[in-house]
């Protein structure tokens, strides 16, 4: 199959963005179709944000705020009809990517005789993903939810255990799924956005980290993007974070892990990272943090008090 010269995608989630970015380095010409006011709209602002003057400083297209209507094809090229307001837009191409989302793939399997229950968004499953028939457990994209290969890897092994020794089931835990948009740079989240800290939590703290300041990303010329952390309480529990930059999914699973089991900003801290590493951005973030909090300015305080008495 030959490269098309011109593409155009509907749909600026991270399906969408991540074949804009690859089919325009392949040397097509991308244009992006959103109806919300900006891609990647499950992420923090600022990470959209950055995404987004990346991808058009390559020379993509971004319309957004337009609701795809229909598409057809004029000539030897197909066009794509949105709204945008009271306009109506028409973009030719040689082809149409739709990546709009996804939904299982159920039609057809008879779940009726087996007596399990489903709707649009897929099979019913409980918190141990067993279906309405006992006998059956079901996991990954087609019970809806989280549709990544990580999270269906994760379920799959609690069902399995759930199957074998169903004396003192496990439930699925969902209080902290990473996930990664993999562009270039990747864009990394997991936990919470600072909005949402917000509403959950009476004291919230964010951290900003840049990734320019990260060694290792100097060395390779990859300073692009940022760690923005979202701290919450008067112990700085990590409730969130988010990064834009070279390899950041990589790097993420060290706060998922801080998280999934309470860790706290010391133990990142007192723990020695290899230098240089990309990772050790991590460490430099959450010493960001330590000297902003109320810890630092404690001890400091201290200091100072202890200095004054010596004269």
């Amino acid at each position: 199959m030959n490269l098309p010269s011109s593409i155009v995608i509907v749909g600026g989630g991270p399906v969408g963005v991540e074949l804009s970015q690859a089919f325009e380095r392949l040397g097509a010409k991308v244009t992006i179709i959103q109806e919300q006011e900006r891609i990647l709209p499950r992420e923090d602002p600022e990470v959209s944000e950055s995404v987004a003057r990346v991808l058009i400083s390559e020379g993509i297209d971004m319309i957004t705020n337009a609701r795809f209507v229909k598409a057809g094809r004029s000539g030897n090229k197909k066009v794509v009809t949105a709204t945008k307001g009271a306009q109506l837009l028409n973009f030719e191409a040689d082809e149409i990517v739709l990546a709009v989302g996804r939904q299982p793939n159920i039609e057809g399997l008879n779940l009726e005789a087996a007596g399990i229950k489903y709707d649009k968004n897929g099979i019913k499953v409980d918190d141990y993903l067993q279906t309405s028939a006992s006998n059956i457990l079901a996991i990954g994209d087609v019970i809806g939810g989280y549709l990544f290969t990580h999270v269906a890897v994760y379920q799959a092994g609690v069902a399995v255990r759930n199957a074998l020794v169903p004396v003192g089931k496990k439930k699925v835990d969902y209080r902290v799924v990473p996930w990664c948009t993999f562009t270039d740079p990747e864009a990394a989240r997991v936990g919470l956005t600072p909005e949402d800290a917000e509403k959950q939590y009476k004291q919230v703290r964010i951290v900003k980290f840049p990734w320019a300041e990260i060694d290792r990303a100097q060395a390779e010329n990859e300073t692009t993007g940022f760690i923005k952390l979202v701290l919450a309480g008067k112990k700085d529990e990590i409730v969130g974070a988010h990064m834009v930059g070279a390899r950041a999914g990589e790097m993420l699973g060290e706060i998922a892990l801080a998280m999934q089991h309470n860790l706290t900003l010391n133990d990142i801290l007192g723990t020695i990272h290899v230098y240089p590493t990309m990772n050790t951005g991590i460490q430099q973030a959450v010493f960001e943090a330590y000297l902003e909090g109320a810890a630092a300015a404690s001890n400091r305080k201290i200091v100072r008090t202890v200095l004054s008495l010596r004269g």
